[in-house]
C-alpha cells in the first residue's frame, strides 16, 4: 500500500458516505461537470484525516475477516530535488516546494494513521532516499517530484522480493 494519492488528491463527497478521488484523470475528463456543484475534502485539513482514518479502520475489518496478515505500507515522499539522468545535473524543485511540503506532511500523518490503525504492518521506509525524481521519466505525467528514477522501484520492487521470500521460507 502506497498512501501517495491519499497524500495528494482530494475526494469529491457525493452522498452521506459516497467519495470519489479528484485525480488529474477524473479532473480533465467529461464526467467533472456533474460533481462541480459538489463538496471537494483536501488533504491535508482535518476533515480529510478524518475520513481517511474512518476508511482505514473499515480497511482493517475487511482485512481481518479475509485473514489478510501481511501488509506491506511503503512510506514514501515527494522528492524535493530533481535529477536530469542524461547530464546528471541535479537541482532543487524550486517551482515545486509550495507542494512538495505540505504534500509530504500530509504523507506523514495518513501513514501514522495507517500504522496506528494496523500496527503489524512492515513499514518501507522510504521517507529519505539517495533516489530523485527524474526529468525524464517515462512515467505518463512526465517530471514530477513523484516520479522518481528508475532504480528506485527496483530498489522496492527487490525489498519486497525479499519479503516474500521470508514468507515462503517461514511458511505463511
Amino acid at each position: 500500500i502506497d498512501n501517495y494519492i491519499d497524500a495528494t488528491s482530494p475526494v469529491v463527497r457525493f452522498n452521506d458516505n459516497s467519495y470519489l478521488t479528484y485525480n488529474k484523470y477524473f479532473s480533465e475528463s467529461i464526467f467533472k461537470r456533474f460533481f462541480s456543484s459538489l463538496e471537494i475534502i483536501y488533504p491535508g485539513t482535518k476533515e480529510h484525516l478524518e475520513l481517511y482514518k474512518r476508511s482505514i479502520a473499515a480497511f482493517r475489518e475487511l482485512i481481518k475477516e479475509y485473514d489478510i496478515r501481511n501488509i506491506v505500507l511503503i512510506g514514501g515522499r515527494l522528492s524535493k530535488y530533481k535529477i536530469d539522468t542524461e547530464t546528471f545535473k541535479t537541482d532543487l524543485w524550486d517551482n515545486k516546494m509550495d507542494w512538495i511540503i505540505p504534500t509530504n506532511k500530509n504523507w506523514g500523518k495518513v501513514d501514522q494513521a495507517f500504522l496506528q490503525e494496523l500496527p503489524s504492518a512492515i513499514y518501507l521506509d522510504k521517507r529519505q532516499t539517495s533516489w530523485k525524481s527524474d526529468i525524464h521519466s517515462p512515467i505518463i505525467g512526465g517530471a514530477s517530484p513523484s516520479h522518481y528514477q528508475s532504480g528506485y522501484y527496483k530498489e522496492i520492487f527487490n525489498e519486497l522480493l525479499k519479503l516474500l521470500d521470508e514468507d515462503l521460507k517461514y511458511g505463511y
